[in-house]
């Protein structure tokens, strides 16, 4: 499968996050121009509601899930999983923007002495489309943290970086590498590291 191939495969998955009907009815916009790595870097790729990684089920007190109770247990992301060879740091595996446009949210994700950035970025294009990177070392030409969780949602919440060049991403744009030294979800079902990405309407963000 081709670059041009997988980011299709990476879109076309994105309409299941609609109810059947709406995915029917209208077709979702070509928004990929880039592949999101080096594609010949990896050895797998989770299938979007797989069962790698976290559960995703609807859950009202949890803002970050499934959007209703009619999704049955799965995840909500892709993993990608590196060959072994490519695995075990934070400067091997580049992460490109694969759609021009604005990073919207900078998160930080630990596991223990780790840690790492959860990056959103809504489409130039249609602004009604967001991409959720998680596990990116992310590039220092970018915000460090961008509209964290409020406090209520996140008690380690932090203040806005503002020593950065911009926000804004064209295709192809190195945005930073993926942080492989240690297991991130897909490896509690398969045997290596992984990164994710997920791209869905906006909508199902959190507002």
């Amino acid at each position: 499968m081709n670059s041009a191939q997988l980011c299709g495969l990476w879109l076309l998955a994105a309409s299941s996050v609609l109810p059947l009907a709406a995915s029917l009815a209208s077709a979702h916009p070509e928004l990929l121009e880039a592949p999101l790595t080096q594609i010949s870097q990896l050895e797998e790729i989770s299938k979007f509601r797989s069962g790698a990684g976290h559960d995703f089920s609807y859950d009202a007190s949890f803002p970050f899930g499934a959007s209703d109770s009619t999704e049955p247990p799965s995840s909500m992301k892709h993993y990608l999983a590196p060959l072994p060879a490519y695995s075990g740091d934070r400067v091997t595996i580049p992460v490109y923007a694969p759609l021009a446009g604005v990073i919207t949210r900078v998160t930080e994700e630990t596991n223990g002495a780790i840690v790492n950035k959860r990056v959103e970025i809504v489409s130039t294009e249609d602004p009604s489309y967001l991409l959720i990177l998680f596990h990116i070392d992310l590039n220092e030409a970018y915000p460090q943290i961008l509209e964290d969780w409020p406090i209520e949602f996140w008690p380690s919440h932090q203040e806005d970086d503002d020593s950065y060049v911009t926000t804004t991403v064209a295709p192809g744009d190195l945005l930073g590498y993926a942080d492989m030294r240690t297991g991130h979800d897909f490896s509690e079902v398969r045997t290596n590291n992984s990164f994710a990405q997920r791209c869905e309407p906006r909508a199902h963000d959190l507002a």
